[in-house]
C-alpha cells in the first residue's frame, strides 16, 4: 500500500510543503487521479454511494478525499465519480450498524469521517478481512455514541 497524493500543485502544494509534507513518506504528483491511474482501476470511495465495499484489491486504487471542502457538499464524490465513469463504493457502515453500536433509534448511520478515518478503515480490513473490527478502530466512538 501506498499513499498518494495526486493534483499536488499550486497553492495546496505550496500550504501543505510549508506546514512539513516535503519530509512526508507519501507519493506526490502534480497530475490528476485521472492522468495517472487507468479509469478501470479507480475506485472512488464515497458516502454517497448505493453499494458499499464488500473487499479491497490491491491491484485496484482508492481515492480517499478526492474533493477537498471546507464544508460537506453532499453527493460530490458521487457526481465525480459518475461524471467520469468511475466505480464508486461506501464504506458498509449501515450494514455493520448493530456491532458498532448504531443501533439506537436515530442513530447517525452515516457519521462524517475524515480521509485519516476511511484509510484506517480499508487497511485493518484488508488485514483482518473483518469489517466490524475495522470499523470499530476507524469510526470515533464520539460518533457512534447514543446521545444523552
Amino acid at each position: 500500500m501506498a499513499l498518494t497524493v495526486t493534483s499536488y500543485d499550486g497553492a495546496l502544494a505550496s500550504f501543505a510543503d510549508h506546514m512539513g509534507a516535503t519530509a512526508w513518506p507519501i507519493n506526490k504528483y502534480k497530475q490528476s487521479v485521472l492522468d495517472l491511474y487507468d479509469p478501470n482501476d479507480v475506485i472512488i470511495m464515497s458516502p454517497d454511494a448505493q453499494e458499499p465495499l464488500a473487499a479491497v484489491v490491491p491491484s485496484k486504487v482508492y481515492v480517499i478525499g478526492g474533493i477537498v471542502d471546507k464544508t460537506v457538499q453532499k453527493g460530490l464524490t458521487k457526481q465525480f465519480a459518475q461524471h467520469h465513469n468511475l466505480a464508486s463504493y461506501r464504506l458498509p457502515i449501515k450494514e455493520y450498524a448493530r456491532p458498532l453500536g448504531l443501533d439506537f433509534p436515530g442513530a447517525h448511520l452515516r457519521p462524517i469521517l475524515t480521509a485519516a478515518d476511511v484509510v484506517t478503515a480499508l487497511v485493518i480490513f484488508h488485514a483482518t478481512q473483518d469489517w466490524v473490527t475495522a470499523l470499530n478502530v476507524a469510526v470515533p466512538l464520539r460518533k457512534r455514541r447514543q446521545p444523552m
